[in-house]
């Protein structure tokens, strides 16, 4: 599907399409081609990779994990709710801003009304902005 199909081959109109023709005109066994030599190389794969993975954390341990407390271990009372967590982090982003930020300089903010077409501009704030 991915590439324009040739004089002579058939086109499917979508993946369900596809599966239905490819059922229809070769079999069932036809939609599962490939599939033992796709196991035979996707399970050595993920072998060397969870064995690369398994290695590696334990020459490069996490610097940021507590190695003190072992979470299985932990009380569940003491574990920290994640609304908790989570607004506390939104309020550090929030201190760390500046407190102009969003902020619109009074200059620029005449600037842009001037432009604004006249039907978007509010009485008040046209005549603030001319006066």
């Amino acid at each position: 599907m991915q590439s324009q199909a040739r004089v002579g081959e058939t086109q499917y109109k979508g993946t369900l399409d596809g599966i239905r023709v490819i059922a229809r005109e070769e079999g069932i066994r036809a939609l599962f081609k490939g599939s033992l030599f796709r196991v035979a190389r996707s399970s050595p794969q993920f072998a060397v990779t969870l064995t690369v993975y398994e290695v590696l954390a334990r020459k490069f341990p996490n610097p940021f994990a507590d190695s003190t407390i072992n979470p299985s271990s932990r009380p569940v009372s003491s574990t920290p709710d994640i609304s908790r967590v989570r607004a506390r982090n939104a309020l550090r982003i929030l201190l760390d801003c500046s407190s102009t930020f969003g902020m619109v300089k009074p200059d620029m903010a005449a600037k842009g009304v001037q432009n604004l077409p006249k039907s978007l501009r509010s009485s008040t704030t046209v005549g603030k902005e001319l006066a």
